[in-house]
């Protein structure tokens, strides 16, 4: 409460053309003698009627954070499976591509030394 009272004089003794936006709108209401933007009884985060709606927003969005993880984690492992099986099959159509009909499959460092003419380690 004392708060509000030192906001009281901090607004008597500001120079009024600095007010910012909230402060601007208090001193109207005080000059009307409205005590509107005093909280009487009453908070941001609890309702009058006793129900804390914040707590059940909050409760909604870790619900939502939680799902959305859960879909982040399947679409990570979707997403490896996706990039294992495209190397798989980038590895095979290298090798089919290196093979001459009638070949038996080689391995990869025996086409790789006959191409280059080096060793490949």
């Amino acid at each position: 409460m004392w708060n509000y009272l030192f906001f009281i004089v901090y607004l008597r003794q500001k120079d009024r053309t600095e007010f910012t936006g909230p402060e601007s709108y208090v001193w109207h209401l005080l000059q009307k003698g409205s005590t509107d933007w005093f909280p009487r009884l009453r908070t941001l985060s609890i309702d009058p009627d006793g129900s804390d709606s914040d707590q059940a927003d909050q409760q909604r969005v870790r619900h939502q954070i939680a799902e959305t993880n859960a879909m982040v984690l399947e679409l990570r492992r979707q997403l490896a499976t996706i990039r294992s099986d495209a190397l798989e099959q980038r590895r095979q159509n290298f090798l089919l591509r290196l093979r001459k009909p009638g070949d038996v499959p080689p391995s990869f460092q025996q086409l790789y030394m006959e191409r280059s003419g080096s060793k490949f380690f």
